[in-house]
C-alpha cells in the first residue's frame, strides 16, 4: 500500500512543489538545458511526469513507471508512457538521454548496480537525488529509536512510500552531501551540480 501522495497525481505534484519550493523549477530547467532540443528523452520511474512540462517541445518524451494511477493519467494527457519495470534493461527504447529523478533512494540497496547498468546502456544519463543534512532530525532518523519508528509509520501513509519498493527504503538512504558526491564520482560523472538539498549528476 502506498502513501496518499502516490494515489493522486495532482496531490503528488503539490507535495513536490511544497517540498522543493522554487528549487523544483530550477532543477527542472537545469535538466532541460542539459538535454537541449530534438532529443529522445527517456524518464525512468517517471511518476506524474511533471518534468515533461519543462523539456523543449522539439523533444520526444518516453516514460516508464509501475504506478498504474500515474500512468493512466499521463496517457489521458497524451503522453507516451508505459507500465514498465525500470529493471527491464533489455526492453529500454532507443533514446538520447535517460533521466532519473528521485529514484535511487527508493531502490536501496540496488541503487548502485542499477545506475551502473543504466549508464552502460545509455548515451547520456542525468540523475537527481537528495542528500541528508546534518541536523537533529536526520540524525534521529538514522538511529534506532521512537522517533525513527514513528516517522516510518507516518511515511507509509503520508510520506515517500511509493507502494512498489520497500516502504522504509528512504530511511536507508544515508548519504550526506559529501557522501553522495563521492558516490557519484566513483561512477565517473561529467559534472555534478548542487540544487538546494539535491545533487544533479550527468554521466
Amino acid at each position: 500500500m502506498s502513501s496518499i501522495f502516490y494515489k493522486h497525481p495532482k496531490l503528488y505534484n503539490a507535495m513536490l512543489r511544497i517540498l522543493h519550493g522554487k528549487k523544483l523549477i530550477e532543477r527542472y530547467k537545469f535538466l532541460a538545458s542539459e538535454i537541449g532540443k530534438e532529443q529522445i528523452v527517456f524518464e525512468l520511474a517517471c511518476g506524474s511526469c511533471l518534468f515533461y512540462n519543462y523539456i523543449d517541445p522539439s523533444c520526444e518524451y518516453i516514460g516508464w513507471d509501475l504506478n498504474q494511477i500515474f500512468i493512466d493519467q499521463a496517457k489521458k494527457d497524451g503522453l507516451n508512457v508505459n507500465l514498465q519495470d525500470i529493471f527491464n534493461y533489455d526492453e529500454y527504447p532507443d533514446n538520447d538521454v535517460v533521466v532519473i529523478i528521485d529514484v535511487l533512494h527508493h531502490i536501496v540497496p540496488r541503487h548502485e548496480a542499477f545506475l551502473k547498468e543504466v549508464i552502460s546502456k545509455s548515451k547520456k544519463v542525468i540523475v537527481i537525488e537528495p542528500f541528508k543534512s546534518v541536523n537533529l532530525l536526520d540524525i534521529l532518523l538514522l538511529k534506532k529509536g521512537p522517533v525513527r519508528i514513528f516517522m516510518k509509520i507516518l511515511n507509509r501513509f503520508f510520506g515517500d512510500n511509493d507502494g512498489i519498493n520497500h516502504p522504509d527504503s528512504f530511511f536507508e538512504w544515508k548519504y550526506t552531501e559529501e557522501d553522495l558526491v563521492s558516490f557519484f564520482k566513483k561512477i565517473k560523472p561529467v559534472k555534478i551540480t548542487k540544487s538546494g538539498k539535491d545533487l544533479i549528476a550527468v554521466f
